[in-house]
């Protein structure tokens, strides 16, 4: 079952290095907090840049490819004007992986000194009217992500 959603972007683990069911329970009422956009402890979140190439993982150790290349936009005069949303970011990304495209939109903010995080699923026609907007300031970034469950 792993193995069929390893470089989901919603694929979580919920492992037992906590100190008991209960906070296992709070670990996973927390993720899927996240997934349907409720607040949520952003701590719960373990994601690793790994040196080196892919190639030296042991040959057992299944891994999932994708390109994500992430455009950022011109933020919308409206949101500028909303003084409790500080350092907005906007940017849409275009994700790949063996063929399949999926497109999101995405909205980063802080209110007082919590970081809020905005994202939801766009069509590609979407995708392509938002590319109208792209910043002049900020060059797309092509991302190339492997991903792969590491102890569990």
């Amino acid at each position: 079952m792993r193995e069929a959603y390893l470089g989901h972007h919603k694929f979580f683990i919920v492992d037992n290095t906590t100190s008991g069911f209960e906070e296992k329970m709070k670990k996973g009422i927390g993720l899927i907090s996240s997934v349907i956009g409720l607040p949520t402890d952003r701590r719960i979140f373990r994601k690793y840049l790994v040196a080196g190439e892919v190639g030296e993982l042991p040959e057992d150790v299944k891994t999932e490819k994708m390109k994500i290349l992430e455009t950022y936009l011109n933020v919308p005069a409206d949101e500028l004007a909303d003084r409790k949303k500080q350092n907005i970011t906007v940017c849409v990304r275009q994700r790949s992986k063996q063929g399949a495209t999926v497109y999101n939109y995405e909205k980063r903010y802080m209110v007082g000194h919590e970081r809020i995080q905005e994202m939801r699923q766009i069509t590609a026609k979407d995708y392509i009217d938002l590319l109208k907007n792209k910043s002049d300031y900020r060059a797309p970034l092509l991302k190339e992500r492997t991903c792969f469950v590491f102890q569990t």
